[in-house]
């Protein structure tokens, strides 16, 4: 597998006060003919995450419209578990809805995230409710974050990445394990309580996984965190649990300068034309913009 990068296509710089900066965790949804709606998370003047989209026409490779005039999905009100920021990952066909982040900012820990649903009517998302549809319990008492969600067959399938442990004497040694659980309609969960990708060592977190379904095996692109710095990495199964890595396959890596030279990010994978595309972003977390690759033959 090789991936040739087209090069960045979308970047914010501090177009109004909700739309400060950042165009992170893109996805798309395919509008017509070559055009897809490229969803995206942006951070406002106090640093929250909210979402938009524009839309991106494959032939031409441009933007074709004006960005929205206000946010897709904004912070919940003060004590919802979203009240900080919310962040969009995903969009399933299959039930028509879209899964978030919802951030939260405690005193005694960095942060505090469950995840939630939310459906679209005309210009903007309706969350399911103020509660989050999968968060924390016994066995996972911390931070969720980075949902994907795939329907294969008669099965919705979630991966997330869950915090084991808060280590306060040292804020950036902590481990975030990617792990799913399975559902009949994409909103009651029953968890597996199961790692998918085992980190190693110098790893931190596996994040924001990305999973399609053909030729009947789970073909996931994930973000490997190493000291605070994002890689790509890729994995197949054939139940979508348990995982075989292989990253060496994964053929896309930093540019040696530019915008994406530092790190590389949650990768959003997509079919068009018997073609496979690849969003994803760059240095800072998707501060310095999309870029989009495609696979070579």
């Amino acid at each position: 597998m090789k991936w040739t990068k087209i090069g960045k296509i979308f970047e914010i710089n501090s177009i109004n006060n909700w739309m400060e900066s950042h165009s992170a965790l893109p996805f798309a949804n395919h509008l017509r003919d070559d055009i897809f709606r490229i969803y995206f998370s942006v951070r406002n003047k106090f640093n929250q995450s909210q979402s938009s989209y524009f839309d991106f026409d494959l032939s031409e490779m441009r933007v074709v419209n004006v960005l929205k005039e206000a946010p897709l999905l904004s912070p919940g009100i003060e004590g919802d578990f979203d009240d900080a920021g919310v962040t969009l990952s995903c969009y399933c066909g299959d039930n028509d809805l879209f899964y978030y982040m919802g951030w939260h900012l405690p005193k005694n820990v960095p942060f505090d995230n469950q995840i939630g649903a939310a459906s679209l009517n005309g210009n903007v998302l309706i969350k399911h409710d103020n509660n989050p549809i999968l968060g924390k319990c016994e066995k996972e008492s911390f931070s969720f974050g980075y949902p994907w969600v795939l329907k294969v067959k008669d099965t919705y399938f979630i991966w997330y990445d869950t915090n084991l442990f808060w280590n306060m004497e040292k804020p950036k040694d902590y481990e975030f394990q990617l792990r799913s659980a399975v559902s009949k309609d994409g909103m009651n969960w029953e968890k597996t309580y199961q790692n998918n990708i085992v980190l190693k060592d110098y790893e931190r977190a596996i994040a924001r996984p990305c999973v399609i379904y053909e030729d009947d095996i789970f073909k996931m692109w994930y973000s490997v965190d190493v000291n605070g710095k994002y890689s790509l990495g890729y994995a197949e199964s054939k139940d979508g649990l348990n995982w075989n890595r292989m990253d060496e396959r994964v053929g896309i890596f930093k540019s040696e300068d530019g915008w994406d030279s530092e790190e590389i990010e949650y990768p959003f994978v997509f079919n068009h034309k018997n073609k496979k595309f690849m969003l994803y972003n760059g240095n800072g977390y998707g501060k310095t913009g999309i870029g989009l690759a495609i696979l070579d033959k």
